[in-house]
């Protein structure tokens, strides 16, 4: 009866992980952004609603808490229409705060981690690598920054 038990958890975990795989054919189709998420101070889109990080929240004021997260409103809500179309060919467009971004894309998986590795269509043919993962049906894309922190920006279909 052991044996069937962790036969049967080895098989769960196995098909869950392999089901999380990013591939072009789960990636392909237009995508919303619900959420953006810098540095643990989250706005979800769909529920409208602002999260800070606890050592902002036990270290604010009420005062200063609306004040942040006023700000937060304003200086992101350009970002509130964001999408992103991965299309056959692996070409991906992207488009965020009135920026529009196109390119190729390629998957690349490295210490168990999901790459999306985008050459753009700019004159320079700059590159862009973002960690991707799926979770519960949404895509995250994590974008590093030159200081050592992180975006992740969920995309829901």
């Amino acid at each position: 009866m052991k044996k069937l038990l962790c036969l049967a958890a080895l098989f769960f975990i196995t098909a869950h992980s392999t089901g999380q795989s990013i591939t072009p054919d789960k990636l392909e189709g237009n995508w919303k952004i619900c959420a953006f998420d810098i540095n643990g101070i989250t706005w979800d889109f769909k529920t409208d609603v602002i999260t800070l990080p606890q050592e902002y929240d036990k270290s604010l004021g009420e005062n200063q808490k609306q004040a942040m997260i006023t700000d937060i409103r304003e200086g992101l809500k350009a970002y509130k229409e964001g999408s992103i179309a991965f299309k056959t060919g692996n070409y991906i467009e992207q488009s965020m705060a009135g920026e529009v971004a196109s390119g190729i894309y390629s998957i690349e998986n490295k210490n168990g981690l999901q790459y999306l590795k985008i050459v753009n269509d700019d004159a320079q043919k700059s590159i862009d690598t973002l960690q991707a993962r799926f979770s519960e049906g949404k895509l995250y894309l994590t974008v590093p920054d030159e200081i050592g922190g992180k975006t992740v920006l969920t995309y829901c279909k």
